[in-house]
């Protein structure tokens, strides 16, 4: 069965999504609309509400009472403008986003998170899901407990952490924390003004912007040092500081 609803909305769009185990993917849409696609059986779409207001579109999964959530196994598809606003909190559903978001919170237990670019703020948290995320022009918070996070690109501030799984970030250009207790980090390009990396078993790798002055504060108890970086003579057009501590990683700067 589907349920099928179009809703009109002004310039900045809102999508809120709640619900348990469904899969929410969202894709790019005509500007001015929020179309909703929902499929699965009769019974588990009849305990969706879909509701709108203004620019706001709102698809929850209502409760059983006092009991918990109906495992509903209903597939959720969004079409909206690009560069809407985004908050989606799923118990274990994956989230798939193809289209581009303005601010975009993210909160799932243990399903899989990929999205392209975020214009604003990105914050997400999955436990032991997957995140992957694109290039996002303001600040990012990332938090999982055993599943990877990568991100290509953040402009803004950065703050990222898991227990077991890696860290992978393509370019970093602003205040960049990340921690991780046994999974490798990894920082293709560091340009910001401070970086902050603690591990504790995990290899930690970062390659530094070309024309930069860094403080550094580097320890690590049983693992390797491996300094790469090109000295160069010319007058440095940046400063950093640089921290970085490791319980038995290696640590490689480049």
């Amino acid at each position: 069965m589907k349920r099928e609803e179009s809703f009109e909305v002004g310039g900045r769009a809102e999508l809120v999504v709640v619900v348990a185990s469904s899969d929410v993917v969202l894709t790019a849409g005509e500007a001015g609309r929020i179309d909703v696609l929902l499929e699965g059986d009769e019974a588990a779409l009849d305990r969706f509400d879909i509701t709108h207001a203004g620019d706001l579109v709102s698809i929850r999964l209502r409760r059983e009472g006092r009991r918990r959530w109906f495992q509903s196994g209903v597939s959720i598809t969004v079409a909206l403008p690009p560069e809407s606003d985004v908050d989606l909190k799923t118990a274990s559903g994956n989230i798939y986003g193809s289209v581009d978001t303005g601010t975009l919170l993210v909160a799932t237990a243990s399903g899989d998170v990929r999205f392209g670019a975020v214009s604003r703020r990105a914050k997400i948290k999955s436990a032991s899901g997957d995140v992957s995320i694109g290039e996002v022009a303001g600040d990012l918070d990332g938090i999982s407990a055993s599943g990877d996070i990568r991100v290509d690109a953040v402009s803004g501030d950065l703050s990222i952490s898991t227990a077991s799984g890696d860290l992978s970030v393509g370019e970093a250009g602003g205040r960049t924390v990340a921690k991780s207790a046994s999974g490798d980090t990894h920082i293709g390009l560091f340009s910001g003004p401070s970086l902050n990396v603690v591990s504790m078993s995990g290899d930690v790798v970062v390659g530094l912007a070309p024309g930069m002055s860094i403080e550094a504060n580097i320890s690590t108890l049983s693992g390797s040092l491996h300094n790469n970086v090109t000295p160069s003579d010319a007058e440095p057009t940046k400063r950093a500081t640089l921290r970085i501590k490791t319980m038995s990683g290696d640590i490689v700067l480049r």
